[in-house]
């Protein structure tokens, strides 16, 4: 009971900080999101919850080929919106973990 208290103590401490420090990140070069593909710093990618990116690695031309290359296995199911950061991706599952 103790550790799933603490797991969810944690989630909630670690969105509250994201959510946080989104504002700041969120703004780059006077652009939502900064431009960027590479992090999602705040939740939604941008302060204006675009879920979008410049990125276009992934086309019409390519989809057929994307294979996982990896997988996870949680405590608890995933609905949450992950942050991507530093080439890492952060996310809790509702089993009081935060990955």
């Amino acid at each position: 009971m103790a550790r799933k208290i603490r797991g969810r103590l944690l989630v909630i401490a670690a969105l509250t900080l994201l959510s946080t420090a989104a504002p700041a990140s969120a703004m780059v070069g006077g652009k939502p999101g900064g431009g960027g593909g590479a992090s999602w710093r705040t939740i939604g990618h941008d302060a204006a919850d675009t879920r979008s990116t410049n990125d276009h690695k992934i086309n019409a031309k390519n989809v057929g080929r994307l294979a996982p290359r990896w997988i996870a296995t949680t405590a608890g199911d995933v609905s949450a919106t992950p942050v991507v950061a530093h080439h890492a991706v952060y996310f809790p599952d509702w089993g009081g973990m935060l990955w």
